[in-house]
């Protein structure tokens, strides 16, 4: 982008099976009504500085025409009925207009549409979390009367083929306990943005507030969705990693019989029947329907690309937010596999919004769990969930025009944090610095390099770094290790602005370091600066997390889940181990004073 972007607005204008294959494809025959996606629509925000692209359905051969600010563009419907019109870029502009599409004596009319940037937000539930659910959400709410930022939350959806289109419906919130309208979009107030996407609405509330610019969200977020059900058949069928989840979700589908599924809930509700009849309660309804295919589940691999994703393809948006991880980290972690997947992921989505430099901002899996002390560090060190973390940065490291902050600091013993409200400052941060020409500290201090130095070893930042509660303050969140890969918690001392000197006395050879490295970690280092940036975890060593094999009745995962034991009884061992040593050391201080 040239010049300023923050520019002046400009005031211008089985029964399984049949139903899945009446799901995907009802909309490629020719349509005898002109239609257009859901994912237009009055209140909508359009993407400014792009070409704005309009799309949608009507009689085969019959012209299309679409209008907007003064513009109109022709074409004619294919065969199948579709077409497709790509209206000049226009400056942004909060004036309301209407967009409208006429075919063979049709017409849709769309009104109170804007101009400005669009950002999509995607992951999994703690995007999805509602800001009326965060820690001070209540005040965000009350002074969200902004009638130039627009919220469309997508329907939740997953289907083994692309769509090309989703429905508006009002959907239930399990979050919230309510119904919520999704698939339109809304004027943003205090009444409309209770549910939505709180790291959303408060990155988008920044960039407007700073740019004055119109602000379109669009929350795809869904719970407890893996990156893999995020990113196309055909994308992750080029990854050899990806081959074996692959192969397991097709045996998974192949195998369902929605009878014998019927049939088990069945006989699963005559065993409760008898039970309730003997206490004297009345019995649920029978089951009448078997449980869903495994291809239409949220985590069949490219399900919610399919059903959310795809029917926006073409869109022209600003960028992307994205927050995920955790689903990928419990169970049957894969962290080998989930570097591929996530990093293929930033090259799908913009092959899909059609931008090969989409602005991309990634924000690192939140930590969860009990509240981390140092003391046991052994035993809090044995989890996937760094090395999740871990891919997601490296995928930022990998592409360009990506944003990475993160979250680790901001944890909660659940792993829905309510401490929402920081992350949609520091994403925004990034977007403002970066895609608007804010002059901002936003980057995320990195591991750069280390140097073993006797019994310590020296690390190397990419900039300067200092403790989170003052130049003195001591440096919590290092570890040490021999060649036994013990990690010990370790002493850590500046040298320098963005050097720091790691030691333990209990480790004489140090050859590793990790830092903020577990499920909920601890670290106090941040960046130099009033952006204050937590230090991104990182270690030194390349020492690798074992990937779960997918048949958990198979050799491999017994042999997997003895691993895993195995590495729990020896973080234990060690642990007990370190406790003597520091009681010795303890006895040893005690016995020289009383000498003395």
């Amino acid at each position: 982008m040239k010049g300023n972007p923050i520019m002046k607005l400009t005031l211008c204008s089985s029964r399984s099976t049949i139903l899945l294959i009446c799901v995907a494809v009802f909309s490629t025959e020719a349509q005898a009504e002109l239609r257009v996606p859901h994912i237009f629509g009055d209140n909508m925000v359009l993407q400014r500085e792009k070409p704005i692209t309009v799309w949608g359905w009507a009689d085969a051969g019959k012209q299309v025409a679409v209008e907007f600010a003064g513009q109109r563009k022709d074409c004619l419907a294919g065969q199948d009925g579709r077409w497709r019109i790509a209206l000049d870029p226009l400056p942004a502009c909060a004036q309301a207009a209407e967009l409208t599409i006429r075919s063979a004596g049709s017409s849709v009319v769309f009104r109170n549409v804007l101009v400005g940037d669009v950002w999509l937000l995607g992951g999994q539930s703690n995007m999805e979390q509602a800001l009326r659910n965060i820690r001070d959400g209540d005040v965000e709410v009350l002074s969200a009367d902004r009638p130039a930022i627009r919220l469309m939350t997508v329907p939740l959806r997953a289907n083994p083929v692309p769509l090309d289109d989703f429905p508006r419906i009002d959907e239930y919130n399990s979050w919230s306990n309510v119904t919520e309208r999704k698939g339109d979009w809304q004027v943003c107030t205090p009444e409309t943005v209770q549910l939505f996407s709180a790291v959303g609405y408060v990155f988008g509330n920044r960039i407007h507030q700073v740019t004055k610019v119109p602000v379109g969200l669009i929350d795809t977020s869904w719970g407890g969705t893996t990156v893999e059900a995020w990113i196309s058949r055909p994308a992750l069928a080029k990854i050899p990693e990806a081959r074996l989840l692959l192969a397991d979700w097709d045996a998974r589908i192949a195998a369902y019989d929605p009878d014998a599924s019927l049939a088990e809930l069945v006989a699963r509700w005559r065993s409760r029947v008898e039970k309730l009849k003997a206490e004297g309660r009345d019995p649920e309804p029978k089951p009448t329907e078997p449980k869903p295919s495994p291809a239409v589940n949220r985590n069949n691999p490219g399900a919610a690309y399919n059903a959310i994703i795809a029917p926006m393809a073409g869109l022209s948006v600003k960028g992307v937010l994205f927050y995920q991880g955790i689903n990928n980290a419990v169970g049957g972690a894969r962290p080998s596999v989930y570097r591929k997947t996530f990093s293929a992921l930033i090259p799908e989505w913009r092959r899909t919004f059609e931008d090969e430099n989409l602005p991309f901002g990634i924000i690192q899996m939140v930590s969860y769990g009990f509240p981390p002390y140092m003391t046991e560090l052994e035993t809090r060190m044995v989890s996937a969930a760094p090395y999740i973390r871990e891919a997601q940065l490296q995928a930022h490291l990998d592409h360009e025009n990506t944003g990475f902050v993160c979250a680790y600091d901001l944890g909660h013993i659940q792993m829905h944090s309510p401490y929402k409200a920081p992350l949609g400052e520091r994403i925004a941060r990034w977007a403002l610095a970066t895609q608007y020409d804010q002059p901002l500290t936003y980057k995320t201090p990195l591991y750069e390099s280390m140097e073993i130095d006797g019994d310590r070893i020296v690390v190397q930042m990419n900039g300067p770094i200092h403790p989170s509660s003052g130049g003195r303050a001591k440096i919590l969140g290092f570890a040490i290790a021999g060649k036994d890969r013990h990690f010990y918690p370790a002493e850590a001392y500046m040298e320098g602005s963005d050097r720091v000197s790691v030691h333990s006395e209990f480790v004489k050879q140090p050859v590793a370091v990790r830092y903020a490295w577990g499920t909920r970690p601890y670290g106090t280092f941040v960046g130099a600066g009033w952006s204050g940036q937590p230090v991104a975890p990182f270690r030194t060593d390349d020492w690798q997390w074992r990937d779960a094999p997918y048949e958990r009745s198979s050799p491999e995962y017994r042999e997997f889940d003895a691993w895993m034991r195995e590495q729990r009884e020896q973080a234990q061992q060690w642990l007990v181990k370190r406790k003597v040593q520091e009681a010795e050391k303890t006895r040893a201080e005690l016995k020289d004073a009383h000498e003395q």
